[in-house]
């Protein structure tokens, strides 16, 4: 013997080696479950609503439309301080939406925002106004975001989605496993849209358009 220790005695004795193992094991399959229940439960939310699955590696996305909707929805990763996390992203893409910007009216939204209080839009619904922070051009904006419009966007800033420009996004943390999650999710981003959409001005009458000749 020469006195020095083993690799088991490096890592604390035979016990504390045991206790890793089994760590690390637990941590494989987590990670594992993790891995194949998003997915499964991402193309179950596909065959749904007939949107198209693709896997990636370990990473899932959905791609498709939903009547003249695009929807994508992707597990993502980011890094933050060396430490790498997962996401499961939305988005929709929706015609004849406002430019602009919709968010919850949170105190961090409204630092990265970096925008004076007088800033941002005011509908006139108080309770709307003091949960959500609205930007762009009042003329295209304050329009759509009408008393029926109101409550579906409302529910949609508080499940995690902000219209950025003319789309719609979510990020949620983690890779989501629950297919009833998911499609709960979609369901009140697709609400939203549908209600900011501007409206198609009415077609004009056949007097009108004689009118006209």
């Amino acid at each position: 013997m020469d006195g020095r220790p083993s690799l088991v005695d490096h890592f604390g004795g035979p016990r504390r080696v045991m206790i890793l193992s089994v760590l690390l094991i637990l941590g494989v399959g987590y990670y594992r479950w993790q891995t194949v229940g998003s997915g499964d439960a991402i193309s179950e939310v596909g065959r749904e609503l007939g949107l198209q699955y693709e896997r990636v590696s370990q990473r899932s996305q959905l791609r498709g439309r939903i009547g003249d909707i695009g929807v994508a929805v992707d597990t993502t990763t980011g890094n933050s301080a060396g430490d790498t996390k997962w996401f499961t992203d939305f988005k929709i893409y929706a015609p004849d939406q406002p430019h602009g910007k919709i968010i919850g009216a949170s105190v961090r939204q409204k630092l990265i925002g970096k925008m004076k209080e007088s800033e941002w839009l005011k509908t006139g619904d108080a309770d709307f106004d003091k949960a959500i922070l609205v930007s762009g051009s009042a003329e295209e904006i304050l329009p759509r975001l009408n008393p029926e419009a109101r409550p579906a966007v409302l529910a949609a800033v508080e499940e995690g989605w902000e219209l950025d420009g003319v789309t719609w996004k979510a990020r949620k943390s983690g890779r989501l496993t629950s297919a009833e999650k998911i499609r709960s999710i979609l369901d009140l981003g697709l609400a939203a849209a549908k209600a900011t959409r501007g409206s198609a001005p009415p077609p004009a009458s056949e007097e009108g358009q004689a009118g006209k000749e």
